[in-house]
């Protein structure tokens, strides 16, 4: 074969490696998000449920509605960051042996330039936060996109004292 021959040989590997691992991992990241969401949903809604009204007589709407938008702050982060960075990370177990292979000085290199990138961003981490927090305000609730789940905690408040009242008559 020739040189040519080998290198369009190569490439079909390398694109054919290429769409079935993009694909694996797209499937990967539908799969386990949908199930992080309704694990922490379920969660959040059963938690909710077996609170006593008098919790929710004496906490406003808007600040159980606003804990109830971390939550959604922590499933985005795990959906979507830290996900990522985990199955990224896993393809460094074959790439690292593979570059020093080739080059072990210019893989002690790369490495030691990523630890320097992630020295520099575990340095700057507070300064970042100050800054968005003294943007965004600390205790700022939620804007108008909370409020169909507060007509929900509002619902949820009726149903609960419903399923309290019938559970009495019941005793």
């Amino acid at each position: 074969l020739n040189t040519f021959a080998v290198l369009c040989i190569g490439f079909a590997i390398l694109l054919a490696f290429e769409t079935v691992f993009s694909w694996l991992r797209r499937y990967l990241v539908l799969v386990l998000t949908t199930r992080i969401d309704v694990k922490l949903s379920t969660y959040v809604f059963e938690k909710v449920l077996r609170l006593p009204i008098d919790f929710f007589e004496r906490t406003p709407v808007g600040q159980i509605a606003h804990e109830i938008s971390h939550l959604r702050k922590i499933q985005q982060f795990l959906k979507g960051q830290m996900f990522g960075t985990v199955l990224d990370a896993t393809t460094l177990i074959v790439f690292i042996p593979v570059m020093f292979f080739f080059s072990p000085l210019l893989t002690l290199i790369v490495l030691g330039t990523c630890v320097v990138i992630a020295l520099w961003l575990i340095l700057m981490l507070p300064i970042y936060r100050r800054v968005r927090d003294q943007e965004a305000g600390l205790l700022q609730l939620p804007a108008d996109g909370e409020g169909g789940r507060q007509r929900g905690i509002v619902g949820l408040l009726g149903a609960h004292h419903l399923e309290q009242r019938e559970h009495r008559h019941r005793i």
